[in-house]
């Protein structure tokens, strides 16, 4: 039995979905296809949330996108979930721990293969500033079929990248 090339290649990426306004907000069978896509690409894919914790260890979403409880990344602070915005950094902080965590985790060399899609300007501006890949979303759309494509790109040049020994050069064209 061959081993899928995915897992005689693997991508040097990961894609950190966020829940409110990226996913819920999207068609399901664009982000079903996102997801799928990027794991054939051999993509980490994991869930960055300002939820609560205890929304980590709800099931739905491991069952609804087929990613494991170990990769669903919820509010990390040390305060009362409501006070989330106001101590540590906020959220924006969080997200970027989390994605920190998501590298380290993946092994993936370059923090612009690792990708935070998310629709909250905020996020994004913490994620870019801390040298990671970004997307934002429309929080009413949430994951638009154009968004999934160019992602799908960008997980694409990261592999392309990591097997040629090119990472660096190929990447800077797309931040």
């Amino acid at each position: 039995m061959s081993l899928p090339e995915a897992l005689l290649n693997p991508n040097p990426s990961a894609l950190a979905l966020d829940v409110d306004g990226t996913i819920t907000t999207a068609s399901p069978a664009v982000v079903h296809e996102l997801v799928r896509a990027a794991k054939v690409l051999g993509s980490k894919v994991a869930i960055n949330t300002a939820r609560p914790a205890s929304y980590c260890r709800d099931p739905y979403l491991t069952k609804f996108l087929d990613i494991p409880l170990e990769d669903h990344y919820c509010y990390d602070g040390n305060v009362p979930w409501t006070l989330r915005n106001l101590v540590g950094g906020g959220v924006p902080a969080a997200k970027v721990r989390a994605l920190q965590t998501i590298q380290a985790g993946s092994d993936v060399a370059d923090r612009r293969c690792v990708i935070l899609v998310d629709d909250r300007g905020d996020n994004v501006a913490a994620a870019h500033r801390a040298g990671f890949g970004v997307l934002q979303v429309s929080k009413e759309r949430g994951v638009s079929m154009a968004d999934a494509k160019e992602l799908v790109v960008r997980l694409q040049e990261c592999r392309r990248a990591f097997t040629t020994g090119e990472q660096r050069r190929t990447l800077t064209r797309r931040e």
